[in-house]
């Protein structure tokens, strides 16, 4: 799986490279700052942040060295590197590709008013569209082609580290049942692949659109990231001694900055992926039960991490009554809607690293009274 993601990931990047090398030659610089086309920032603040939001879907791929860290021989260099490295060079890519695509636009050839760039939305293709309109027909193969790779690899490593959480968390966590963690013959945790199909169906079938998809798939990574880094802040405190093949540096500083921006990038998703994908990670509630007839958990463990449950909920609320700019009902407005979000999301956090501390603590006495 590694070795096919790597040969197709370098033809896409290849493929990338001359799309963007083509629109360069069109790119038009008015096209990025005119006041006939909106200017810099044509919908302003609340264009920028839901713009941000959709990218994080684009930088997903970060994420996929540590799910396949258990056979890396030096984690503590391998992994930092691999997530810099791939950190930078989606973001180097993407905003190229933005850039040549931006200035590249002609508003009269797509048909559509100058400045009217939420019209792009329509177009399922834009790149092929883009070079469509320029009379590019290699280009319109080429974006194709690059498009249809970039979906199948994306969804190759997606699902094989998935289901590789599923597995673990069956085999080495008891959250999921026995079943889960089993291996075929081939190595393969065929039940969990099953069960990460079954889900993917049941996303696909609440989704009301490619963007609304998108949108759950992004706050469903942002969800599973936030929690991170209460972990950090829980462990750093309760055992410092630990060695650490990669130590974060400034971590007190960067984990409450990263719980409140992973969270805030799931408020500003919108109305339409919160209320599908928050409920299914409160779904998730009923696995504590599994949890519980292999492990026999304390009640008193439960309690120490109810603010996650509670705090899920609470994000739906305030995406509900919030601005209308994020499909709520605008009972508050932006920006305020913004503000009352990242104060109560701190709030959340530092109540969740001293229920993490208590919690070490009380395992920690009891066994010692054993």
């Amino acid at each position: 799986m590694g070795n096919i993601n790597l040969i197709l990931t370098i033809v896409s990047i290849i493929l990338i490279a001359i799309i963007i090398i083509a629109l360069s030659f069109y790119f038009k610089p008015s096209n990025l700052g005119s006041p006939n086309v909106g200017g810099f920032a044509p919908y302003g603040f609340t264009g920028l942040f839901s713009a941000i939001t959709i990218t994080v879907f684009g930088f997903g791929g970060f994420r996929q060295p540590i799910d396949y860290s258990e056979e890396v021989k030096n984690p503590g260099r391998s992994i930092p590197i691999a997530i810099v490295v791939a950190l930078l060079g989606s973001g180097l890519i993407f905003t190229l590709e933005a850039f040549v695509f931006a200035g590249a636009i002609n508003f009269s050839k797509f048909g559509i008013a100058d400045g009217n760039w939420s019209a792009l939305l329509n177009y399922s293709s834009p790149y092929a569209t883009i070079a469509k309109t320029l009379a590019l027909p290699a280009i319109i193969i080429i974006a194709i082609i690059a498009a249809l790779l970039a979906t199948f690899k994306d969804g190759v490593i997606y699902y094989g580290s998935t289901a590789r959480v599923g597995e673990i968390l069956s085999r080495e966590d008891k959250f999921f049942p026995k079943f889960l963690g089993r291996i075929n013959k081939n190595g393969l945790p065929i039940f969990s692949i099953v069960m990460v199909l079954l889900v993917t169906i049941i996303i696909v079938a609440l989704g009301r659109s490619l963007a609304t998809i998108v949108g759950i798939i992004v706050d469903g990574f942002l969800l599973s990231y936030a929690p991170g880094a209460v972990s950090l802040s829980v462990f750093r405190k309760t055992d410092p001694d630990t060695h650490r093949p990669f130590r974060l540096p400034l971590a007190k500083v960067l984990a409450p900055i990263a719980f409140v921006v992973a969270n805030l990038l799931v408020y500003w998703s919108g109305w339409s992926a919160i209320e599908i994908i928050v409920p299914l990670d409160l779904a998730g509630v009923i696995f504590i039960f599994v949890y519980n007839y292999y492990t026999k958990l304390d009640g008193k463990y439960a309690m120490y991490g109810i603010w996650l449950p509670i705090y899920l909920v609470v994000i739906v609320v305030l995406s509900y009554i919030g601005s209308n700019l994020f499909g709520g009902h605008n009972f508050i407005v932006f920006p305020y809607d913004t503000i009352i979000f990242i104060i109560i999301t701190l709030i959340f956090y530092y109540i969740a690293v001293e229920m993490g501390i208590r919690s070490v603590n009380y395992i920690n006495k009891k066994n010692l009274n054993k």
